[in-house]
Order: structure tokens, then sequence, then C-alpha cells
């Protein structure tokens, strides 16, 4: 993975993936720089929405209040 940002804020992700991986994405989600075997052609226009996954959420929110009560009182607002 390589990013770049350019002096007018244009951002610029290059990615180097096996073909497995990038059989995963979407046209609406790459752009492709180099592709001699039509890798990008045989890609779905858009990939459907996914629904978020209950336990990680509930994972992610508890972790969130386990680690903002365990703050050092100087460090919380108010």
């Amino acid at each position: 993975m390589l990013n770049a940002v350019s002096e007018e804020w244009l951002r610029c992700d290059l990615s180097i993936v096996t073909p497995d991986n990038f059989g995963r994405r979407a046209k609406n989600t790459v752009k492709p720089l180099i592709d001699r075997d039509g890798r990008y052609d045989a890609l779905p226009d858009t990939l459907p929405l996914k629904q978020p996954d209950k336990g990680t959420v509930t994972y992610l929110i508890h972790e969130f209040i386990l680690h903002a009560g365990a703050r050092p009182r100087w460090c919380r607002p108010g």
C-alpha cells in the first residue's frame, strides 16, 4: 500500500493485491492503472451493501465505554 496526497489535497492510494483479493472489489471502488489481464472488466459495477455485524458493534461499544471510563481523571472532560 502506498498513499500520496497532492498539494491540491487529491489523495491517491496504490495497492498491489493478489488476483483473489482483487476479485472481491467492484468497479466503483477502484481505478486500474495497469490491467494487462482485463481483470477490471470482470468486476461487478457495485457490491451489495453489507449490514453491520451486531456482535462487532456491541464489542466496539463495550470497549469504548471500558476505555473511556479507564482514563485518568485529569484527561476527562469537565
